[in-house]
């Protein structure tokens, strides 16, 4: 008898572990058709079975982001860092959604945390950079720009790629993530032309870089070339809506771009085709109703957040 029981013991886990990894692999094909409620369910499911695990709450919380259920994603982000507290991609994932809920100093703490723990990695001052521009800090960004540099420089990276988050977009390397801060850092300076040559580096060495073509239409846009502007969102719209993917914090990576564009055909004249275009928009992404949220994908300047309000207000 004394034998049976671990055994029986054994075998439960085994099912059960099974049965988990059934529910995770039917989670995500709920999210890749997009019916979100059910995977919520599962992923629901999956937090009360078994011991505590950082990935089930992590997993949850992308799950709410997508359902706009921001509050309740941090709570699971929160308690997976606190499960796997040197686990830095997840604190860093964390961070990037208090960045969205406009909690910036929670999100710095967190970036240092990854920066105090493994100061050779260059993710780190990279994401902190990021948050710095956002906050229009250009010198605060440059200063960590040039410590990735010297990371680079001295030959620690090896082969490693790094995913930072930039409006959704997949894995570049750190020469690419340091040249796009390099450009945004021109945007907050209003060194225009500067930002411009570097995204016109990046678009003729990566093939269909949407970031790139909507952070130079963002430039151009700040220059007052609106046709120009509407060419560059025009065009990095068309590349997300191919696979109307969203990203990481659940956002659809076409609605930057298409909002952007619909703000340049306004800028124009053109205002029935933005006030059409905006509508497909808002059915996209409710959540564009929302001026501060919107800004937040347009970057952060004050023309666009302007044109914006124009556009929102016209009758």
């Amino acid at each position: 008898m004394t034998t049976i029981i671990p055994v029986l013991v054994l075998v439960g886990m085994i099912l059960l572990s099974v049965v988990r990894r059934r529910w995770y692999s039917q989670m995500i094909q709920y999210m890749d058709a997009e019916d979100d409620k059910s995977a919520l369910k599962l992923a629901d499911r999956l937090v009360r079975v078994g011991l505590p695990d950082s990935s089930k709450h992590y997993n949850r919380a992308l799950v709410l982001m997508r359902l706009n259920q921001i509050d309740r994603a941090l709570q699971d982000l929160k308690r997976a860092v606190n499960l796997a507290s040197d686990n830095t991609g997840i604190r860093r994932v964390y961070a990037d959604v208090l960045i969205s809920n406009h909690q910036y100093d929670e999100a710095l703490l967190q970036y240092n945390y990854c920066i105090n723990f493994d100061p050779t990695n260059p993710s780190g001052y990279l994401s902190r950079a990021n948050l710095s521009i956002r906050r229009e800090d250009a010198a605060s960004a440059k200063g960590d720009i040039q410590t990735v540099e010297a990371i680079v420089a001295e030959g620690q990276l090896k082969a490693e790629k790094f995913a930072l988050y930039m409006d959704g977009q997949s894995r570049h390397d750190y020469a690419y993530s340091i040249q796009g801060m390099k450009a945004l850092i021109h945007m907050v300076r209003l060194e225009f032309e500067s930002a411009i040559a570097i995204f016109d580096a990046l678009i003729e060495h990566y093939v269909k870089d949407s970031w790139s073509y909507s952070g130079r239409g963002e430039t151009y846009f700040m220059m007052g070339n609106y046709e120009q502007a509407l060419a560059d969102f025009e065009y990095a719209a068309e590349i997300r809506l191919e696979s109307r993917k969203r990203d990481l914090l659940g956002r659809y990576e076409h609605i930057e771009p298409l909002a952007g564009k619909a703000i340049a055909l306004f800028k124009l004249g053109q205002v029935d085709e933005a006030k059409e275009l905006w509508q497909k928009v808002l059915e996209d992404e409710p959540r564009a109703q929302d001026l501060a949220w919107l800004v937040h994908q347009l970057n952060w300047k004050l023309l666009l957040h302007q044109a914006a309000q124009e556009l929102q207000s016209y009758e």
